[in-house]
């Protein structure tokens, strides 16, 4: 196989990221890569199918007839119109969009937005993404997407999405190719949509021709090969990749460094235990006695890529993890313990959000 290579010579250093698996959407599952921690990291690396929501930018819009921008920078100015309040209850009403929206209450969501007198760019992709997720919601996704006065990548990338999940591989590549602006996330959902159908002539069209590639780009592929029984090909790309992939499932027993792994969360278990941390057994869902409850805790996905990349990765590397599904109360907790006793930036990205731990504390407040 031929594949485009980047000529530039890398110094191919130790980060760990977690990547969504696609054979199994609904297990527990996380895949450790190791990659260059020099390279540039932006919400790109973010599969879009999980649709991301940037921080707010841009302009505000006022909903009427005339389209009226203004930037961000002028809500402190004296001479703006808006006062500091207006503001705030525009925050306000995008986190309260947002929790309506993990709620699955949608109806509620939409009648917020259209409430709000000032929306931002968050508004707009919050609703729209929120359309995306919901089965049947296609025509309203369209009819939001062409109200918002200047869409950006987001908008796009989630319009991109909600066209591969409700009309198929035909409808999304037309959009695809009708995309004024294009990042990694937009290639990399035609990668993995074209993948999931089996189609990988045509993934390996598109990622032999994608101007950047980022670690998604190379999972997307290797699992593609993978689902479709093509395991020579799988092999061959996972040898010239410049990122080394490791997949972990909850309690998985397959990993060769498992013994190792396991050694290092026994090890954070005692510690977190004498700061303080106490299991929450409610998210242990097995019908067993509460010593093996926790051992199927400290098993979860997320905390053994967690111990893995604080095995391989060198002091003062944040560990970056993805997780397939919403982390868990637990491993949520966990984290938390591990960021400080370990002295170690944890970065997860699960289906919500991302959750930045450090020093004990989780960028999301408890609140997700």
């Amino acid at each position: 196989m031929n594949y485009l290579r980047n000529s530039r010579k890398h110094n191919y250093l130790p980060s760990l990221k977690i990547l969504p698996q696609t054979k199994h959407p609904n297990s527990s599952f996380s895949t450790a890569t190791v990659e260059n921690p020099d390279t540039h990291q932006s919400e790109n690396v973010i599969p879009a199918n999980f649709p991301n929501h940037p921080p707010q930018r841009s302009h505000l819009v006022y909903p009427s007839n005339v389209t009226k921008k203004i930037p961000i920078s002028q809500l402190c100015s004296k001479s703006s119109h808006l006062d500091q309040h207006q503001f705030s209850g525009t925050i306000s009403s995008n986190k309260l969009i947002t929790n309506y929206i993990r709620s699955g209450d949608l109806d509620s969501a939409v009648r917020a937005f259209e409430r709000m007198v000032i929306k931002t760019t968050v508004s707009w992709n919050s609703i729209l993404a929120g359309l995306a997720k919901k089965p049947g919601k296609m025509k309203e996704a369209q009819d939001l997407f062409v109200r918002i006065p200047e869409p950006d990548t987001v908008s796009y990338n989630i319009m991109l999405v909600c066209h591969l999940y409700n009309c198929g591989i035909a409808s999304a590549m037309e959009f695809f190719h009708k995309m004024p602006v294009k990042d990694t996330a937009s290639w990399n959902t035609m990668i993995s949509g074209f993948a999931q159908d089996g189609k990988m002539q045509r993934a390996k069209e598109l990622f032999s021709s994608m101007p950047e590639k980022n670690s998604v780009s190379w999972s997307a592929m290797i699992s593609g090969y993978v689902q479709c029984g093509d395991l020579d090909s799988a092999v061959e790309l996972f040898e010239i990749a410049p990122v080394k992939i490791h997949e972990f499932r909850s309690g998985d027993r397959m990993h060769p460094e498992l013994a190792t792994i396991h050694e290092k969360l026994i090890e954070l278990d005692k510690k977190m235990k004498l700061a303080g941390y106490v299991p929450n057994l409610e998210f242990a869902l097995h019908d067993v006695g509460q010593e093996q409850k926790e051992q199927l805790l400290l098993w979860h996905s997320e905390k053994l890529a967690i111990a893995l990349g604080l095995i391989k990765m060198p002091a003062g590397i944040p560990i970056r993890v993805f997780k397939n599904l919403r982390i868990c109360g637990d491993c949520h907790r966990a984290a938390k313990y591990i960021s400080a006793i370990e002295r170690r930036e944890i970065i997860v990205r699960d289906t919500t959000r991302f959750h930045h731990f450090k020093n004990g504390i989780c960028s999301c407040g408890g609140y997700w």
